[in-house]
């Protein structure tokens, strides 16, 4: 796992999210923790916030959080057909 300078206060691992058959049965968590994206995902879901998620899973940075959110905004947006 590299570390990626992103020009603010923290590096970011890269890639930011990793699987393992050996770390939770595969899941997709975060690069460097054993925390699936998932968890986030499903706190937003369910109406909680992001500080929230931080506090209950503090080996998250909220720089990690925000930048796989984005990269998740970035997918939806490449897979959006046009309409017409």
């Amino acid at each position: 796992m590299e570390l990626q300078y992103t020009g603010g206060e923290m590096e970011l691992p890269e890639p930011l999210v990793t699987r393992s058959d050996e770390v939770l049965s595969g899941a997709v968590v975060f690069a460097g923790t054993r925390v699936p994206v998932q968890a986030l995902l499903d706190y937003l879901e369910e109406g909680d916030t992001l500080d929230h998620f931080l506090e209950d899973f503090p080996t998250v940075s909220r720089e990690h959080a925000v930048a796989v959110l984005e990269l998740a905004k970035k997918s939806v947006f490449a897979h959006a057909n046009p309409s017409g």
